[in-house]
Parts: C-alpha cells; sequence; structure tokens
C-alpha cells in the first residue's frame, strides 16, 4: 500500500501534464510504515536526462538523486519510491521500466497522460530479494489526509529552543509517575547540550511538536528523551524522530545507536524492537529528581547497527 496526500498526488500528475509529450519523473519521500506500507511525506521533481528517446524513456541524473536523498535526510525523509509518466501510453509497467528498476521495498509509480491530460495513476512495489527474483505487485494508493502524513520539519536544533524543547520533554513524560516533578530541568538541559545535541520536529507555524537527544562523539551512537506532543502522538512521528536521529548519526560516521528504557516502562521495548533494536544488557538508573516510595527503576539498554 502506497500513502500519499492529495497534494503530492495531485503534484505527480500535473508533472507529467507539464512535461507532455515527454515522459516526467520524479522521488518520492517518506518512511517505510512496513514491509507492505509505504507512507509518503513529500515528493521531489527531477529532469529527464534522456536525450535519445525521452517520450518514451526517463532517467534521473545520479547527481540529483543522491542530492535529493540527502535533503530528504536532512528532514528525516528517505526514498519511498519513484514515479514518471506514459504518455499516450496506459499506467502500467514496461519491460524497460522492469529491467531499469533497481529499489527493491521501493513503490514505482506510473501516470497515463493521453493529450497532455492525466489520466490514470497506478503503483507497483518492487518486491524480491535480489535482481534475480525482483518482481512487480500491483499496489494500491490510498490519497491520505494531509495531516496523516505530517507536515512538518526535522531540523537540528539551537540551544536557545531548550525552553521549548524542556517544556515537550516533561509533558511528555507525565506519564512516568513513579519520578516526583519533572524530567528534566534548565541544569540538565545545559549538561546535555555540552555532550550532544537535540533535533526537533516542527508544524507549519514553526512550533517544536517533537524532540530526540543525540549522542554522536563516538560508537555507539545514543539518543534518548524522545518525546512528542501528546496532541501529535498516534501519528508516527515518534518513529520519525528516531530515524532521523539514526540518520543523524550515520552522517557523523557512527556505526550503531544505542538507547535506554526505563523498565517499568514496559510498553517501550516491544516498540523498539520492531525498529530493529536488540536488548543488549541493563545499567543503574541516574535522575536527580526523587522517586516514589517503594520504587526501584534501572535502564534496559537496546542496541541496533546503523
Amino acid at each position: 500500500m502506497l500513502r500519499i496526500n492529495r497534494k503530492d498526488y495531485d503534484a505527480i500528475r500535473r508533472h507529467g501534464e507539464e512535461t507532455y509529450p515527454h515522459e516526467c519523473c520524479g522521488v518520492l519521500l517518506g518512511r517505510m510504515e512496513s514491509e507492505s506500507e509505504r507512507i509518503v511525506t513529500s515528493v521531489a521533481r527531477a529532469g529527464n536526462t534522456r536525450t535519445d528517446s525521452p517520450q518514451n524513456r526517463y532517467n534521473i541524473d545520479p547527481k540529483d538523486l543522491i542530492r535529493i536523498q540527502r535533503e530528504g535526510r536532512e528532514h528525516g525523509e528517505d526514498i519511498v519510491g519513484f514515479y514518471h509518466s506514459h504518455p499516450d501510453h496506459p499506467a502500467q509497467w514496461s519491460k524497460t521500466d522492469f529491467a531499469e528498476a533497481h529499489w527493491i521495498g521501493c513503490s514505482y509509480v506510473i501516470t497515463s497522460v493521453e493529450k497532455r491530460r492525466a489520466t490514470l495513476t497506478n503503483s507497483f512495489a518492487l518486491s524480491g530479494r535480489d535482481e534475480h527474483e525482483k518482481k512487480f505487485v500491483d499496489e494500491e494508493i490510498v490519497i491520505a489526509r494531509s495531516s496523516d502524513a505530517g507536515p512538518i520539519t526535522i531540523s537540528l536544533a539551537t540551544s536557545n529552543e531548550s525552553g521549548e524543547i524542556m517544556a515537550i520533554i516533561n509533558s511528555a513524560y507525565e506519564v512516568e509517575t513513579f519520578i516526583i516533578g519533572p524530567r528534566v530541568d534548565a541544569k540538565s538541559m545545559e549538561d546535555m547540550w555540552g555532550k550532544g545535541d537535540f533535533l526537533t520536529a516542527k508544524d507549519l507555524a514553526g512550533k517544536i511538536v517533537a524532540s530526540v537527544y543525540v549522542e554522536t562523539s563516538s560508537d555507539p551512537a545514543y539518543f534518548g528523551l524522545l518525546a512528542v506532543d501528546p496532541a501529535w502522538q498516534g501519528k508516527n512521528l515518534g518513529r520519525r524522530m528516531i530515524e532521523a536521529a539514526e540518520n543523524f548519526a550515520r552522517e557523523k560516521g557512527r556505526r550503531s545507536m544505542k538507547l535506554t528504557v526505563v523498565n517499568l516502562r514496559t510498553e517501550l521495548p516491544p516498540f523498539y524492537r520492531k525498529m530493529g533494536y536488540q536488548d543488549s544488557g541493563s545499567e543503574e538508573f541516574h535522575n536527580p529528581r526523587p522517586l516514589a516510595a517503594g520504587v526501584k527503576l534501572h535502564l534496559i539498554v537496546m542496541s541496533k547497527s546503523l
């Protein structure tokens, strides 16, 4: 299944109309929700570099593809597929489309454009383990509400945003009633700025709606204090913040990532395991805030190769 919001869906079809009678092409950015579901959060146009037969062939310059991938990762997005048009031909993959499709696990969207008007748009998922086993599978396109895709921007925070970040963290961690008082304060924020960085997600108005703390000075990298504004929870923003933290660590040359989970948060390890993290040990829990009477805490350490 491919989920895409109406704005991006229409942009893909409009691109095909604009380049008619030549094929258009571009990249779908977003996240892999599961092996069978991809969510598009933005689309990036690319120029068709085929000069021999642009009316029925397309090619994306590798330099453009690398740039699009890099810019996407800066916003917490990965390449989840590609799109192109078929001028005056059906929205079905051709032998050439299949031969030139190499991104297994991605979606390939094709729009038929007849006499400069976009008609049918279909999607095909490239499945299989390698080039010898690859195949196209018909894929449902679901036009999602814009809010489902998450109109947010993920970027590196600055220290002058500490107050907003601290408010998001303390709001998100109110569920930890076994700790008395706020999860972080000005002093602990200052200490973290001295060792690592924060990534934040901002909505269209520029308000911070999620944050995550990352340390990348050595392997394994570390992320913690993942926090999502309660109003934005349940929209997969937490997953996107983790992916952004992982991409940030990769850019710093790190090859592995670890996190810690308080043992009483039993709902969290299964979530992280779905993202590839495995239990790798335990640590003492150090927090300057007092604990509720009778509470004993330790940290579960989880790790993942990047």
